[in-house]
């Protein structure tokens, strides 16, 4: 996930992220949440829980 997060650019597009329930959201969510720490980045993420999918983007 590192790497495709990496290729994010800000205002481009975003990366799609199929999950199949809550747990695994959350454990996306921490790897996100670790990675802005590491990096100074601030990649956010909006969730489509419909379709079980994160959405994950540079602002």
């Amino acid at each position: 996930m590192k790497s495709y997060l990496d290729k994010l650019e800000p205002e481009g597009r975003a990366i799609e992220v199929k999950f199949e329930d809550r747990k695994e959201l959350i454990s996306y969510r921490n790897i996100l949440y670790s990675y802005n720490r590491n990096t100074g980045k601030k990649v956010k993420s909006s969730v489509d829980s419909s379709n079980n999918t994160l959405f994950l983007y540079l602002d």
